[in-house]
């Protein structure tokens, strides 16, 4: 079986999420001795990316990933010719094989990471309107053309089952893999100088929801220091108790020591397919509260190891910190089985989920 991945890596400091999905992806497909070749574009923010490269361009890094123009991913698919070509990050650059696609006799399997219907008119950074319609017409031609679609859980097929007509036969719910830290070891909690509370606000090209949890937060009657992750402006807070410290995006390595003193990951009632940070902080210990809406908390039992919110009673994350802070809960117990979640989502299991979709698509067994 002949793989290629299409898509985009992650590069410089910062890891997105997308990226290091598709980075260990393809990590994991070589781990599992598969014939696989990893395809990524010369995109414009890459500093040695020209006109001609993004047409004619070809570069064969170290460790074997090719970086191709537009003309030349076209000679070297029809020439190559695999059996799967698995769209890992869904950008602009594969536009284009769509309209070749009868002259490829492999299969297209096709991950989404989200669902630019939904999310193109929610981005607090809009893009032109040339910018959206092919974006549209990217995700359209993928659900219409592909031989398989992967979603990251339930919510988020059902959501794009809102917005698209497809077979239920070729969707396949992958959950992103996790990776496993460095140390697994029993984090301790000490709230003698109140609760450490991380949210993720990124680079704010979206909403996240973080002024409704301020709001959810206004009246909390015990100490925490919420940490905000990413470029954010808000005005005065207004609360004696919450305590607000805003941080640039960190490396990994930066990132891992701010965590190990961090008691709790919060996400607020917006949507979120996944959320890899939620599952990487998990592994640390971290604890969970999160809405029904996020992806993840498919796999969190309430009390067990995390919580789950209803997305329409965000206020709950001020009862659920009070009661944690209160100690009416055994939260040693539950950061221990938070961490289990790498058991169950670890890259091995997950590499396998898509090894038995590219194997059913290939005897036609998924339609």
């Amino acid at each position: 079986m002949k793989i290629v991945l299409l898509g985009r890596l992650h590069e410089g400091k910062i890891d997105f999420g997308p990226q290091k999905v598709a980075q260990q992806l393809y990590k994991n497909l070589l781990i599992n001795n598969m014939n696989v070749e990893f395809v990524e574009y010369f995109f414009k923010i890459y500093n040695n990316s020209t006109c001609f490269k993004r047409f004619l361009g070809y570069e064969k890094s170290p460790d074997n990933i090719k970086r191709l123009g537009i003309i030349r991913l076209f000679i070297y698919l029809l020439r190559t010719q695999p059996d799967i070509i698995h769209i890992i990050t869904l950008e602009r650059f594969i536009l284009s094989i769509f309209l070749y696609k009868f002259l490829l006799k492999g299969k297209f399997v096709v991950t989404f990471h989200s669902v630019l219907k939904y999310e193109l008119p929610r981005r607090k950074i809009k893009t032109s309107n040339f910018g959206r319609f092919k974006d549209y017409l990217m995700e359209y031609l993928a659900i219409k053309f592909s031989d398989s679609l992967i979603f990251l859980s339930n919510p988020h097929l059902s959501l794009a089952g809102e917005f698209y007509k497809f077979s239920e036969k070729k969707a396949n719910i992958i959950p992103n893999g996790i990776e496993t830290q460095r140390d697994r070891s029993t984090k301790k909690f000490n709230f003698s100088r109140g609760i450490n509370v991380v949210f993720y606000y990124g680079g704010g090209e979206k909403d996240r929801g973080f002024g409704q949890l301020l709001f959810a937060l206004k009246n909390i009657k015990v100490p925490v220091a919420l940490y905000v992750l990413g470029e954010v402006e808000f005005c005065n807070f207004g609360s004696d108790f919450v305590k607000i410290n805003n941080l640039k995006l960190m490396p990994h390595d930066e990132l891992y020591e701010f965590l190990t003193e961090i008691h709790i990951i919060v996400k607020s009632n917006v949507v979120d397919e996944f959320s890899l940070f939620v599952g990487e902080c998990m592994t640390m210990g971290l604890i969970p509260i999160i809405s029904d809406k996020v992806g993840i908390s498919e796999y969190l039992v309430n009390g067990v190891n995390g919580f789950v919110y209803n997305n329409e009673n965000i206020e709950d994350v001020k009862t659920i910190l009070e009661n944690i802070y209160n100690g009416q809960y055994d939260i040693q117990t539950i950061s221990q089985n938070a961490q289990s979640i790498v058991d169950e989502l670890n890259w091995n299991k997950v590499a396998q989920k898509y090894l038995e979709v590219y194997k059913l698509v290939i005897e036609c067994k998924i339609k």
